[in-house]
């Protein structure tokens, strides 16, 4: 969901606000704070509620979300009757007071390629001098490679390793990957050499608080590491990708249900779908068909949609089998429509028409999902 106001526009995918040839990066905090005024905008909301969305899971004072609302007033008040955008309810909270459009996104646009999704940087590995004569080059390929092989898996939108490879030269810290990239997480990694082995050492981070999500280490031998650079990549992804689900699904659960957009609808079906009872795959096919209607683009939901109700027959949770298969296959093959590439949909899509009989298509699917990403264990 896209929100107009004031002459600017909301920009889920860069947290930030659009107008007139301008952007302002909010960063994370700021812009979840903004928009959920602007998504309750016909109440007023408390400072407990505005806290939990500018900076769920992370302890922090009042006076964040005190600087936060000063700041974001003079934002504001820099357009004509934004002074008075954001209003005071003393001893309650803050209430938004402009008059907003709300738009559902339709299409994949260049400019809003990923909806509500929050990005991901993957930042250049340190490594130490003991590596050779390029111990920067190989920390940056590292950071490549592991970007590509994150972007395989489709959920997260990737920044692009030129775009962060320029901002680390220019001086950026993980402090300000936030408001500079608009990256809700982070990847940072090192190089270290002991001996004649290596280890590379890689920690997830949420950019806006630095509060670590998860970390992984790869052990090789040192004469090994270069051939192996693809190698380590995949198993980082694979290791590090879920946990990103994981504290996304959590993040998630936090928000109010009632003011969600694609993404946490679709992270909330992704809890109620890994339950597995029938009572929590019909919440979440819920969840996923809330999702495909606030952004019918997006590929992943009706993916889900479609397990939920292969589930359904392979459960018995179903008094007609033959109508959820069809209704699963037919789903399967919307997702693979809507985005070719995700491996999710190929390989339910996959699955479902070996199960048919139909091995030859199946094993095409299946095999190119491998293709496009090496580390994605279900394909396999």
């Amino acid at each position: 969901m896209r929100h107009r106001f004031l002459g600017l526009t909301l920009e889920p995918t860069r947290f930030a606000l659009a107008g007139e040839g301008e952007e302002r990066v909010l960063g994370p905090a700021h812009y979840r704070v903004l928009e959920h005024l602007v998504r309750n905008r016909r109440r007023v909301v408390t400072k407990e509620e505005l806290l939990e969305a500018g900076w769920s899971g992370v302890v922090v004072t009042p006076n964040s979300l005190t600087q936060c609302i000063k700041q974001l007033r003079e934002l504001l008040a820099t357009r004509p009757g934004g002074e008075a955008a954001i209003e005071t309810a003393y001893g309650r909270g803050y209430r938004f007071a402009a008059e907003v459009e709300s738009i559902a996104s339709r299409a994949r646009a260049s400019d809003d390629a990923f909806g509500d999704r929050p990005a991901l940087a993957v930042l250049p590995f340190e490594a130490t001098a003991a590596l050779g004569s390029s111990p920067l080059a190989l920390g940056d390929a590292l950071a490549e490679d592991l970007t590509n092989r994150l972007a395989a898996m489709r959920w997260f939108p990737l920044i692009s390793h030129a775009t962060i490879s320029a901002w680390a030269r220019a001086g950026g810290t993980l402090g300000d990957a936030a408001l500079q990239l608009g990256a809700s997480y982070v990847v940072r990694g090192t190089v270290r050499k002991q001996g004649e082995r290596v280890r590379v050492t890689a920690e997830l981070v949420e950019a806006a608080s630095g509060h670590l999500i998860a970390s992984e280490q790869y052990d090789a031998l040192f004469e090994e590491l270069f051939a192996r650079q693809s190698d380590v990549a995949s198993a980082l992804a694979a290791a590090l990708e879920p946990e990103l689900r994981r504290a996304e699904i959590t993040r998630a659960l936090r928000r109010d249900p009632q003011t969600v957009g694609a993404w946490d609808a679709f992270m909330r079906g992704m809890f109620h779908l890994w339950q597995y009872s029938a009572e929590d795959n019909r919440r979440a096919r819920e969840w996923f068909a809330k999702a495909e209607q606030e952004d019918p683009s997006f590929a992943a939901p009706v993916t889900f949609h479609g397990l939920s109700h292969l589930n359904d027959v392979n459960a018995g949770w179903t008094n007609d089998p033959g109508h959820s298969a069809a209704l699963a296959i037919a789903l399967a093959r919307r997702a693979v429509a809507l985005d070719p590439r995700d491996p999710d949909a190929r390989a339910l899509l996959g699955g479902m028409l070996a199960v048919f009989g139909q091995r030859d298509d199946a094993l095409a699917l299946l095999e190119a999902a491998l293709a496009e990403n090496p580390s994605f264990a279900w394909g396999h």
